[in-house]
Parts: structure tokens; C-alpha cells; sequence
């Protein structure tokens, strides 16, 4: 079973996909400009992998790349839970063959 604490509240979730130009999560994400959660900094993101492999980087430093960083499968029982806003503005992805989709969920 896959909790967040329980003070953080779902925003809208999106799909994002990956190709072979390295991204973060959509600045509207995880800082909307609409919505009741207008203009806050998402606290967590919770990422699931959909249709493709991705590689993914967390630290802001290694630049990632289809064989550099993570390699994280297509998934729905062990997805990707990001906490803090340096970490998140830091995540970085790259699909690994084919465009991949990834579901986001920023927590508030």
C-alpha cells in the first residue's frame, strides 16, 4: 500500500510524455495558475510510468540521458514518490526507446 502523509492534499493530476529531449515535471503541475491551489509549490508528486521505460535523475547535477540515470519500467505498483520542492524542481526524465507517458499528481 502506497500512502503520503496525510496533511498533503491531491491536485490535478496530468499526463506528460517523455520523448528523447530530457524534462522535468510541467512547471502548471507542480505550481498551477489556476484552481484552488493557484500559485502554491507542490510539496510531493506522485509518478506513475505508463507506456514506455524512462531513465530519471533526481539531483540537479548528472544530466540524463537514455543510458544515464535511473531506469524505471512501465509500472503501476511502485511508482515514483518525490518529496520537497528542491527535489521536485530538480527531477529530470528521458525515455529510454520509445515516447513514454507519465501520470503526475502534485500533493499540496
Amino acid at each position: 500500500m502506497i500512502t503520503l502523509p496525510k496533511n498533503l492534499i491531491p491536485g490535478t493530476e496530468s499526463v506528460q510524455t517523455v520523448t528523447n529531449a530530457a524534462v522535468g515535471i510541467t512547471a502548471a503541475t507542480i505550481k498551477p495558475n489556476t484552481g484552488i491551489f493557484k500559485g502554491q509549490q507542490a510539496k510531493a508528486v506522485f509518478i506513475t510510468i505508463e507506456t514506455d521505460a524512462i531513465r530519471i535523475t533526481l539531483d540537479g547535477v548528472t544530466t540524463v540521458t537514455d543510458a544515464i540515470g535511473h531506469l524505471m519500467a512501465v509500472t503501476t505498483d511502485d511508482p515514483i514518490i518525490i518529496y520537497g520542492k528542491q527535489a521536485i524542481n530538480d527531477f529530470r526524465m528521458i525515455r529510454v526507446t520509445n515516447d513514454a507517458a507519465v501520470r503526475v499528481t502534485p500533493y499540496f
